[in-house]
């Protein structure tokens, strides 16, 4: 082939090394410039890949992302109807008797479902899901000692949610559930 020919002298003349002779100043500045060639390819595909990256943006008319929030409205009562308020950071401060604890979603909540977790003496119990607009969880607190009370809320659904035996988890809070701290 005629063509093969003048490859394999193109080669000699700009790429060939001998194995004892020395390198030809042709063939040095041959390889000298394919390799910063080769480097500025690559250079200028990162640049571009970069200003395409940062420069684009991903945006779709048919859903919005938006942030859900869950908030819980707790009304704390005893055994006589008193009324006890929870603060904002969702404590409240009982001394020793029998109360009932109701917790429904708040108007001002986005999210469709949410659940708290009540922490009574170091140890946390996570209530049904909690659906907006719903009839919440009613449960009764039994206590002897004084005890500090802690509502967190969340949004989605408890680590206990779905799984089987979870109303017989002591810590899992049902609607009706007692739940009996006295010694």
């Amino acid at each position: 082939m005629k063509g093969e020919g003048e490859l394999k002298e193109l080669y000699r003349q700009f790429f060939y090394v001998p194995k004892d002779g020395r390198v030809r100043e042709k063939v040095m500045l041959c390889r000298t410039a394919l390799t910063v060639a080769i480097i500025v390819l690559c250079l200028i595909a990162m640049s571009l890949t970069a200003y395409a990256y940062f420069s684009s943006s991903v945006s779709s008319s048919f859903s919005t992302i938006k942030a859900a929030n869950f908030k819980s409205e707790i009304s704390v009562s005893d055994s006589d109807g008193n009324v006890f308020s929870v603060n904002e950071q969702g404590i409240v401060d009982l001394s020793s008797g029998t109360y009932t604890v109701k917790i429904v979603s708040a108007d001002k909540s986005s999210a469709k479902t949410g659940f708290c977790i009540v922490t009574l003496n170091g140890d946390k119990y996570h209530t049904q899901q909690i659906e907006k607009n719903g009839e919440g969880v009613i449960f009764t607190l039994k206590i002897s000692a004084d005890t500090r009370v802690d509502f967190d809320d969340h949004w989605g659904t408890s680590s206990y949610y779905g799984y089987e035996n979870a109303e017989k988890n002591p810590h899992y809070i049902t609607k009706g559930k007692d739940i009996d701290l006295t010694v």
